[in-house]
């Protein structure tokens, strides 16, 4: 349990886990109605079972985990298993888009498509509605919060990689 995964130091992980405040997905977090941290993992990780998971259940925290359809078994990445004893531990599967396709190089009918397909299968895998999205590089195109609000998701994100915090949150959407 040392080193890095995905975007952020293991140590850095911990100490965000220990900060106090509870940690919790985005469906929870945004229920909520006390202060939280939104915990999410782009792409599907291995990293995401082998090491976030235990963690998460160490302290009674949930996170949102968006997920591409297309890299599901590669070498690195969750399998659907994986990807159902997440969600089946109580954690947010949300959508990160069939292929990981950057939507500001495709027409928003190609957007649409990607959104609603990759929703589907997730959903047929893991048996349970998805309700989040996180664009693909963190780039929300224009049009694109509408279009995955037309698909069905309630959670629509951008990223900036890292730890996000209000002096350097200047992501722009």
């Amino acid at each position: 349990k040392s080193g890095q995964f995905e975007d952020i130091e293991l140590a850095k992980f911990e100490t965000i886990l220990n900060h106090g405040l509870p940690c919790l997905s985005a469906p929870m977090s945004f229920q909520s109605k006390n202060p939280s941290l939104l915990i999410t993992f782009d792409d599907g990780h291995k990293s995401d079972i082998e090491i976030v998971l235990p963690l998460l259940l160490e302290r009674n925290a949930t996170a949102s985990f968006f997920i591409v359809p297309d890299f599901i078994g590669d070498e690195g990445f969750l399998s659907w298993n994986d990807v159902k004893n997440l969600s089946n531990a109580g954690m947010d599967i949300g959508s990160h888009s069939l292929s990981h396709v950057d939507f500001r190089t495709i027409d928003n009918n190609q957007i649409f498509s990607d959104l609603v397909e990759s929703k589907k299968i997730l959903e047929d895998k893991i048996g349970k509605p998805v309700v989040s999205f996180s664009f693909p590089y963190g780039f929300v195109p224009r049009k694109g919060g509408k279009l995955a609000s037309d698909s069905g998701y309630c959670y629509v994100f951008g990223s900036k990689h890292g730890v996000v915090t209000r002096r350097n949150n200047s992501a722009e959407i």
